[in-house]
């Protein structure tokens, strides 16, 4: 979160440091661009001086986001490492909403990896059954991303 007090729009940790929202900036545009490699790389970087600064929250919103990019490179393992890191962080630190995102994204990665191994034994209800939790569970999140992803999928088993 930017300190209201910085007339240059920074976020100040407890380290005395600051990250320049320049750097959040470029992971969003990176992001909406599509190019989610190099969005990925920035919310690494971002989440390393979050770190180095002792920026809990920073700290989640990076995962929580490298999440989202592993996701949409086709990493699910990574996603799934991800965001589970960051519900552990968001646990200890209180932050509920953020704790709930993660821990329903890691559901929705279970759903789509369940659905897909229904589909490759061919057991395609049980597929679709799959698809359909991740698919609830990423519109109650509001992840579109998630949500494409697992349309995509239980297309592929209808």
């Amino acid at each position: 979160m930017p300190d209201p007090s910085c007339p240059a729009g920074h976020i100040h940790g407890n380290g005395g440091g600051i990250v320049s929202l320049q750097q959040e900036n470029k992971e969003k545009e990176e992001y909406r661009a599509g190019n989610f490699p190099e969005a990925l790389i920035s919310f690494k970087e971002a989440y390393a001086a979050a770190e180095l600064l002792a920026y809990g929250s920073g700290q989640v919103y990076s995962l929580m986001q490298m999440g989202l990019s592993f996701w949409n490179v086709g990493d699910i393992e990574a996603s799934e490492k991800a965001y589970f890191k960051a519900q552990s962080l968001a646990q200890g630190m209180g932050l509920r909403v953020e704790q709930h995102v993660s821990a329903t994204a890691q559901m929705i990665v279970r759903f789509y990896r369940k659905g897909k191994a229904e589909r490759a034994r061919m057991e395609y209800e049980a597929s679709l059954q799959s698809f359909d939790r991740a698919i609830r569970l990423a519109i109650e999140i509001k992840s579109g991303a998630h949500e494409a992803k697992c349309l995509r999928q239980k297309g592929i088993a209808f």
